[in-house]
């Protein structure tokens, strides 16, 4: 009845050994598809990570070529504001320029009226005197007259 028991206990034993084998088993083959698919996870966790990193690279490209262009653009505003100013200047001088001109023209025309004025006193002097000297020319003998209406 020893080896009926011992063989008892040892079949127990093997099918406790069995049943602890299948559940090791069973855990292991658990554990493997969780670490597989953990495994997979991390995979597609640095395939996300390589992806943001190209997209942050991509990003960090296109701030520093924005940023050029900012630069640049502000150091065209900056050539355009220069222009602007000299503009404004010169434009400033033209105006000082034009409006000397302006009152030496009006001085000019102020000489020019003034002496149309005294050529046509002088005018009507002369024209007084021309026809005083006829006048006093028609006494003359007519030799004398004719050389006096030559001259005048």
């Amino acid at each position: 009845s020893t080896s009926v028991g011992q063989g008892l206990q040892s079949s127990f034993r093997d099918n406790a050994n069995s049943v602890q084998d299948g559940k090791l088993r069973n855990e292991k083959k658990r554990l493997d598809k969780m670490v597989a698919e953990q495994a997979d996870e991390i995979q597609s966790l640095k395939e996300r990570v390589e992806s943001q990193k190209a997209l942050m690279h991509k990003q960090s490209t296109n701030l520093d070529r924005l940023i050029e262009e900012r630069v640049e653009s502000g150091e065209l505003m900056e050539q355009v504001f220069s222009q602007v100013r000299e503009l404004q200047e010169t434009n400033e001088q033209i105006s000082a320029t034009c409006e000397r001109a302006s009152n030496q023209l009006i001085k000019k025309t102020e000489e020019v009226e003034s002496f149309r004025e005294q050529v046509q006193m002088y005018d009507e002097v002369l024209h007084s005197v021309k026809s005083k000297m006829l006048a006093t020319g028609n006494a003359l003998p007519s030799s004398l007259r004719v050389v006096l209406k030559e001259l005048l």
